[in-house]
């Protein structure tokens, strides 16, 4: 498993390029249970209760808000982790996550102490020549209301922008 770190800041106009970006290249973002209200704005997310429910799309994206949801049942973290094995373009992001320690005993938590950060983001894709790659991501913003939406969207962003340039 490969390792990245990144850490910006970004500015507003930015972000509208790359939230067209991700809209370009049929990005689905699913969030469990909750959608975060930044992320609400920009009409692109959709909420999840049950992995049955995600529609596959170009990039399919899970997001957790870490610090909402720390009782997850070990059975669907590992549901989750498994589909990093599909034929399917998958990212996955714990958002909010400067704990993870709900991730003890899942399969993620081979990562945890190797690869993954205390930061505001950590997450996973399994769409890179190496494999699933662990990455971890912390953002600067001017105003804090949009630090969730802005860390999400420039991380989604990243992991598309490496791909779609490879090709």
């Amino acid at each position: 498993m490969i390792s990245a770190v990144g850490c910006k800041k970004t500015e507003q106009t930015e972000i509208d390029d790359r939230v067209d970006f991700i809209t370009k290249h049929d990005t689905v973002i699913y969030s469990y249970q909750t959608s975060n209200a930044s992320l609400k704005d920009y009409g692109f997310v959709d909420v999840f209760n049950d992995l049955s429910h995600i529609n596959y799309e170009s990039y399919t994206v899970l997001l957790f808000d870490a610090s909402k949801y720390r009782d997850l049942d070990i059975d669907f973290l590992n549901q989750v982790y498994d589909m990093l094995s599909l034929n399917s373009k998958i990212i996955i992001i714990f958002a909010n996550s400067f704990d993870l320690s709900f991730l003890q005993n899942s399969k993620f938590s081979f990562s945890q102490d190797n690869y993954m950060l205390q930061t505001e983001l950590n997450g996973f894709y399994n769409f890179s020549p190496g494999g699933i790659v662990g990455f971890s991501s912390q953002t600067t913003v001017d105003d804090p209301d949009d630090l969730f939406s802005v860390s999400v969207i420039s991380a989604i962003y990243r992991r598309i922008y490496e791909d779609v340039k490879v090709q």
